[in-house]
């Protein structure tokens, strides 16, 4: 039965907290008295016990709670009871007491209804009384141990307030390289973190050793290349060299010494992994040493990466019983080790696919390949007795669209919990990305509790962050899932997904219709006004990306297209600045100039392309064409540092500008070992290739030697023939060297075709390409060309 437990501005109650109350305990009941002034207009005091006659609300490891039996289980574990008229909110053990911080918030969230969105937006609920029901109890522990998902807005221990309200516990990777952070005292008083040591969560190997400092004393430590004859400063390590082995442990085991140091003199937890994980290295790179080349042979390439790491965690664990080494089970070494290698003990592996598609649940067709390695990795860490890990992506890198992730998060968060994954890390949307907040919202109440009832969360959420424009908003979003489900394209944290994703006619025009509805429907000077606002920002960007090709595709189907870019653009780049000018914004403004820029320069007539003389006996309806330009804009920076890439004017394209793929400017050396051909009577024979994929199938090559590269100018090379576009999630091609992809299941959308011919028209200029010696090394890139059959 509830009685009233609190009257709005009536101070009959205390707050209560132990006499020897440490920094957690006096935090969390600051936290509550503060809350509860804003929604009651009252502020409790608080008092150390023994000073707690009358009504009082019981924090942290009390005698009180002591006596009553309500004691915390686990570091995580939280409490909400009342016992006899008193509410008693506790958890935690021992000096780790995350759980007592945890009860408040539920307290806070679960009961008082205020609400998190983010770190600079809440909804406080004014109430006129709070009532309780007698028979009050909550308890529960969150599912997975280690609860990480990456904002680029939330990093270091300022934004750790925030993450403790959303019961997620792991300090945001940036600032793992400097171990203070992780002891600084905002993260201390709001429970601690748990985090990766030193030197960082993930891709440490080269970390540990940068070629740069030890590469001219130690070459041997690095890769033997059988082809150059000489160990590469750029490769892999050669795991079977002794010296190297030993120096990585002595290493590893000094910062662990350390860590250990720094935890007893601040009380806070060790950290939970050291990470050994290897970078995305060209199998090329990889040591080819004849002990290296036979464990190779035999494991394949993830069981060689484990031998090694296992044999370092053998020696870690000498020392260190409690410590845990992880590795990264990603690119190369995504597969489980086909000799049937186990991890370690005290191995965790943390599975990465940078292939799922986040737009669907792991259970959906389109994740069948991700949701295999998910079951093969589980089985083969039960069988060790080892921990799973989970990274995960929920971020597109290369711009911001419509993607209501938060659809898909129970299947696939569930299905980890299932299959006995303890810890994930999420790399997710920064604070400028469509649907950030509810997407965030969702994914951190599932990594605390995966059975939570999610449909009554996002409704919840939809119907108290966008107030009266929440009904048009709902059906803004159900429009979205339909789209991506009715055309068929995965959503790839790496793929190009700028131009051609699922976005059609009829989600630009009703999608359109419906925001303008939900914009009629709120205060203009209200928080609901702009978050309404933004996401127009969102469609409106898919607009103008797609402008002329959705323009076309509604002409073609008797259609009206009722936009003007120029307008759709200034309205892009208006909600940009508006957004710079919010703390989530303020915190990203290169970001936002990188957008405002990209946007003035769409151009605001349509493209205009010439048929290839090879093609010009084709129908030229069957024909369509698109720059490769926007394949890598909003990754620019790396692209240009690492493949050499940049925009050009070139008078022997028709085009205003090209891609150019520099081999005399790239830093990868992987990169540039593809872009170099060999002849085809090389007694090394190595091409150039281009793939085209379909559904994580290889259906496509094409490899051109030296001797195939036609000099003087552009040319058509076709790269092959596809078919089932319209049954496939994902046909894909790609570009030579990593660079990106094009999606053309996604111009399917408005270009429709069940199959077609692809070709890529480039030149290819300098020595390396059959040129002039003088000429610089480099492949030009204008178009690539789709011929519907």
């Amino acid at each position: 039965m509830e009685k009233e437990f609190l009257r709005k501005g009536v101070c009959d109650c205390k707050i209560v907290i132990p006499k020897d109350a440490d920094i957690v305990e006096k935090t969390a009941a600051e936290e509550l008295s503060d809350y509860i002034e804003k929604s009651l207009s009252v502020r409790l005091p608080i008092v150390c016990e023994g000073s707690d006659e009358g009504k009082c609300i019981y924090v942290g490891d009390t005698v009180y709670a002591r006596k009553k039996g309500v004691l915390g289980t686990s570091v995580e574990n939280w409490i909400i009871k009342m016992v006899d008229g008193n509410l008693v909110l506790t958890g935690g053990v021992e000096k780790y007491k995350r759980g007592v911080i945890y009860s408040v918030y539920h307290f806070l969230e679960d009961i008082v209804g205020i609400r998190f969105w983010s770190q600079y937006e809440e909804d406080v609920l004014s109430l006129d009384s709070l009532s309780l029901d007698e028979s009050l109890y909550m308890e529960s522990t969150p599912e997975f141990v280690y609860r990480k998902p990456y904002l680029s807005s939330m990093c270091g221990p300022s934004a750790f307030h925030y993450l403790a309200k959303t019961r997620t516990n792991a300090i945001s990777p940036l600032d793992e390289d400097i171990p203070d952070s992780v002891y600084d005292e905002t993260v201390r008083k709001y429970g601690g973190a748990r985090w990766a040591g030193r030197p960082h969560h993930v891709h440490t190997m080269g970390k540990y050793f940068p070629a740069d400092e030890y590469f001219d004393e130690h070459p041997e430590w690095w890769a033997w290349n059988d082809v150059q004859g000489k160990h590469l400063r750029t490769g892999s390590y050669c795991f079977a060299n002794e010296e190297f082995f030993r120096a990585l442990v002595d290493k590893l085991l000094a910062y662990i010494k350390e860590d250990v140091e720094l935890a007893e003199k601040t009380g806070v937890e060790l950290p939970c992994f050291y990470s050994l994980s290897i970078d995305d290295v060209n199998e090329a790179f990889f040591c080819q040493c004849p002990e290296c080349a036979k464990t190779i042979k035999e494991a394949g390439y993830t069981g060689y990466a484990l031998k090694f790491v296992n044999k370092v965690a053998r020696e870690v664990a000498k020392v260190y019983p409690w410590a845990k080494v992880e590795i990264l089970a990603y690119a190369n070494f995504i597969e489980v080790p086909k000799n049937g290698t186990l991890p370690e003990k005290n191995v965790i592996v943390q599975l990465a696919d940078l292939f799922s598609d986040m737009g669907r649940g792991i259970n959906s067709p389109t994740n069948k390949n991700y949701l295999r390695l998910l079951k093969d990795w589980s089985k083969v860490c039960k069988k060790a007795g080892s921990e799973l890990y989970i990274y995960d992506y929920l971020s597109n890198n290369r711009t911001n669209y419509p993607l209501p992730i938060f659809y898909r998060l129970k299947d696939t968060i569930t299905t980890y919990r299932d299959m006995g994954v303890k810890g994930i890390f999420v790399e997710a949307q920064p604070s400028f990305s469509d649907c950030w907040e509810l997407n965030k919202y969702v994914l951190t109440h599932l990594l605390e509790n995966p059975d939570i009832d999610v449909d009554a969360l996002i409704d919840d959420m939809i119907n108290r962050y966008f107030g009266a424009a929440s009904v048009h908003v709902k059906e803004y979003f159900a429009l979205l899932r339909d789209a991506m489900e009715r055309n068929c394209m995965n959503v790839l944290c790496c793929g190009e997904d700028s131009r051609f994703n699922y976005i059609d006619v009829k989600v630009a025009r009703l999608g359109s219709e419906l925001l303008d509805k939900a914009w009629a429907a709120v205060d203009k000077d209200s928080a609901f006004a702009y978050r309404v606002s933004w996401l127009r920002k969102q469609l409106d960007a898919v607009i103008a990306f797609k402008f002329f090709e959705l323009k076309g595709a509604a002409e073609a189907a008797g259609e009206e297209f009722a936009f003007d870019v120029k307008k759709v653009k200034e309205s892009v780049i208006a909600a940009l600045r508006r957004h710079a000018k919010t703390p989530q914004g303020s915190r990203t403004p290169a970001s936002i100039e990188n957008e405002i820029e990209y946007f003035e320069a769409l151009p605001e007539v349509a493209p205009t392309f010439d048929i290839p003389e090879e093609l010009r006996g084709e129908n030229p309806n069957d024909i369509y064409q698109v720059s490769l330009l926007n394949m890598p804009k909003y990754a620019s920076n790396r692209i240009k540092v690492v493949y050499g890439y940049s925009e050009v004017e070139d008078a022997d394209s028709p085009l205003s500008k090209v891609l150019k793929l520099s081999y005399d400017t790239a830093k990868g050396v992987h990169v540039t070992y593809m872009m170099a051909p060999t002849s085809k009577e090389a007694e090394t024979k190595r091409p150039i290739v281009f793939k085209i994929n379909q559904d994580n199938e290889n259906i496509a090559t094409r490899e051109y030697y030296k001797e195939d590269l036609i000099q003087n100018g552009y040319h058509l090379y076709k790269i092959g023939s596809v078919s089932g576009i319209d049954k496939a999630y994902n046909t894909r091609f790609n570009l030579l060297g990593g660079c990106g992809s094009i999606n053309i299941g996604g111009i399917a959308v408005t270009f429709p075709m069940k199959s077609c011919d692809v070709y890529v028209s480039m030149k290819c200029t300098g020595e390396v390409y059959g040129g002039n010696p003088g000429d610089e090394n480099a492949i030009y890139f204008d178009r690539l060309i789709f011929v519907r059959k």
